[in-house]
């Protein structure tokens, strides 16, 4: 059903849907149509100028030069005004992009040295060197290791209902400068053609679910290397985004909704977290945080706290705990077959510079920048509070324990300066956490 609704599509886009040719070259954005046929004019004068030597021809050019500069200021006024303009929070991409753009520079992927210590500048090569560091951080689940948690307390979540309504409203939201996934489906196209559209992928969704199958297309990643910091020689330096399916991703919103608000209801996300979740955020978490370390200084105690950070979070978690976890949590039936079907079988390939590296196989973790990612995170990382004797701050991957010491401190002259301790233990490994 999957392969024959995606190649009409591409058919179809194909045989109707005009191609344009863009200029690879970069130009400043701010530059519109008026102003870069100013910009001509004014090279054009600057050459007759120079080639004839007339003083008339000269002032012809200064008159342009001071024409385009005006014309320059304006365009770039108007761009940053319209950045910052109060109607720019309805789409703050374009102003979260000008940010970054001016912390670093978008030179792509650097030269990257081998293991044999070799430096590698072929755009395939490094694909292949960086798809290669991707799946070293993946690891082997030992079943045999598996959690008991006893006698499971919830009961299991509703069943699923996708109604075509439902998948209307999900393709209208689309965002129509998504990037593309390995389908080749654009997002523009699924958003304009939503009424048209919904019918299909409604057909397609429920069997889906049904069947606990999922079409390789929506197993399959394209990972798009981003810098992060240190030495851009080195492979592990580099952060893994990837680009899944949009219609995968849909269907992922369905699973998403249904299953956040079966935890939700049941109260089972532990309240420490703060993480991906509706009115809750590094703010709230921050604001808690501060005010619990406030109330401990003032009554004069000392505060111990480790900050932790897990080392490739997300990668590493191994799929049969986190299922054990989500039939516990009360995600059974051909929800639960899903996600399993979801998670296992996928495979992955990394793109440099238009060059393609070879497919690997993913052996453990939840997939990045997909929907339901972060929530199945959030389901395997739960139970740790429960684990660790003192109090737990969770946001995401970061933990903040800590313990206050409960005997008085001896009042100081200057109360500000009452003991606080903050030990940073960098790079964690999950499955170094008890189960």
């Amino acid at each position: 059903m999957w392969t024959s609704f995606r190649d009409n599509i591409l058919r179809l886009l194909e045989k109707h849907v005009p191609h344009k040719l863009t200029r690879s070259r970069y130009t400043n954005p701010w530059m519109d149509t008026s102003t870069r046929r100013l910009a001509r004019q004014k090279n054009r004068a600057f050459k007759k100028a120079k080639a004839t030597g007339s003083a008339k021809d000269h002032r012809s050019y200064q008159r342009l030069k001071t024409s385009c500069q005006k014309s320059i200021r304006q365009a770039h006024n108007n761009y940053m005004r319209d950045i910052i303009s109060p109607d720019a929070t309805q789409n703050p991409k374009k102003f979260w992009s000008f940010v970054k753009g001016k912390k670093q520079e978008s030179s792509g992927v650097a030269p990257l040295r081998h293991e044999d210590g070799t430096l590698h500048s072929n755009s395939q090569t490094k694909a292949n060197i960086l798809n290669t560091q991707f799946k070293s951080v993946f690891t082997k689940e030992a079943l045999s290791a598996l959690p008991d948690k006893g006698v499971n307390p919830y009961s299991s979540m509703e069943p699923i209902d996708i109604t075509v309504n439902g998948v209307r409203k999900l393709l209208q939201n689309v965002k129509p400068h998504k990037a593309t996934g390995p389908d080749s489906i654009p997002a523009r196209l699924l958003k304009e053609l939503s009424d048209q559209l919904a019918p299909a992928l409604t057909r397609i969704y429920r069997e889906s679910l049904t069947t606990g199958e999922l079409p390789d297309d929506w197993k399959m990643a394209h990972i798009v290397p981003i810098f992060k910091k240190g030495d851009k020689s080195k492979a592990s330096n580099y952060r893994p985004v990837s680009l899944t399916s949009i219609c995968s991703k849909l269907m992922e919103h369905i699973l998403h909704s249904n299953i956040i608000t079966h935890l939700e209801q049941h109260s089972i996300l532990t309240d420490t977290q703060h993480g991906f979740r509706s009115r809750r955020s590094c703010e709230t978490q921050l604001i808690y945080t501060v005010h619990e370390l406030a109330r401990n200084l003032s009554e004069g105690k000392q505060i111990d706290a480790i900050l932790l950070d897990f080392s490739k979070a997300f990668d590493k978690v191994p799929h049969e705990r986190l299922l054990y976890k989500l039939h516990y949590y009360g995600v059974r039936d051909n929800t639960l077959t899903w996600v399993r079907s979801f998670l296992q079988g996928r495979k992955q390939l990394v793109l440099v510079e238009g060059e393609r590296s070879e497919e690997v196989e993913v052996d453990s973790g939840v997939p990045h920048w997909t929907v339901l990612g972060p929530l199945l995170f959030l389901a395997f990382n739960n139970d740790l509070p429960e684990v660790v004797d003192s109090p737990v701050r969770l946001f995401a991957d970061d933990v903040l324990p800590h313990l206050p010491n409960h005997h008085k401190q001896r009042r100081q002259r200057h109360p500000a300066k009452r003991p606080c301790s903050l030990t940073t233990v960098g790079g964690i490994l999950a499955n170094d956490v008890p189960p």
